[in-house]
């Protein structure tokens, strides 16, 4: 069972609402987990959110999904990702304040891969990013030039906003980034909801071989 810990952390704009998820014991580092855009409907209670923060609390990690200034309870106001970006960075910090792991995992979709990715470079104990749908035509990821910390990719061959072979020739630049395929999928990963955690366990288990499903 799931105790999932309503809360408000600190952020550079004010508090932000966030939901805390911690397991008995944290068998695998905890995981931040970053919503899509918001103002196109991105919360941290969006589907593809909530799945991932179930899969990764039943993996043994501890979660925390929060929204970004200006959704839902949280201050402030949409501030074009700089902010936002600003913001992942306290939700990570909280985490590894509030964990026995002296690193952290992010997990984020769409437009909240460009904020996790920003957070990342900037905060050195994260050890790992899995990206879902990467918003790479629509932002600018050029500040992962000389980053070589991994980063899982997983993307669908029919997305309809962020199109896959955008996103094959940006990989292609970067010897961290691996991308993991899911043939047919779309955007939101509609009814693809086991072959998603199957790519990210997949990946996972490459990490940890001792992670089973």
């Amino acid at each position: 069972m799931i105790c999932n810990r309503n809360l408000f952390i600190d952020g550079p704009a004010g508090r932000l609402e966030a939901i805390y998820s911690p397991v008995t014991a944290e068998t695998l580092p905890p995981v931040l987990l970053c919503h899509p855009h918001p103002l196109h409907g991105g919360t941290m209670h969006t589907k593809l959110i909530y799945w991932l923060a179930r899969f990764f609390h039943g993996l043994g990690c501890t979660t925390l999904r929060f929204n970004f200034r200006g959704v839902g309870l949280s201050e402030g106001a949409w501030d074009e990702g700089r902010g936002e970006a600003e913001d992942a960075v306290a939700g990570l910090r909280w985490l590894l304040n509030h964990s026995a792991h002296a690193q952290c995992w992010i997990a984020a979709f769409s437009f909240g891969c460009y904020a996790g990715l920003q957070a990342m470079h900037r905060v050195p104990d994260v050890s790992h990013f899995f990206a879902v749908a990467p918003a790479v035509n629509l932002y600018d990821f050029d500040f992962l030039e000389g980053e070589t910390r991994p980063i899982d990719v997983i993307h669908g061959t029919a997305d309809e906003i962020v199109p896959y072979d955008e996103v094959k020739n940006w990989q292609s630049r970067y010897e961290n980034i691996h991308l993991s395929t899911i043939d047919g999928a779309g955007h939101f990963f509609v009814n693809e909801k086991e072959r998603l955690e199957q790519a990210i366990l997949s990946r996972i288990q490459h990490l940890s071989p001792g992670v089973q499903d």
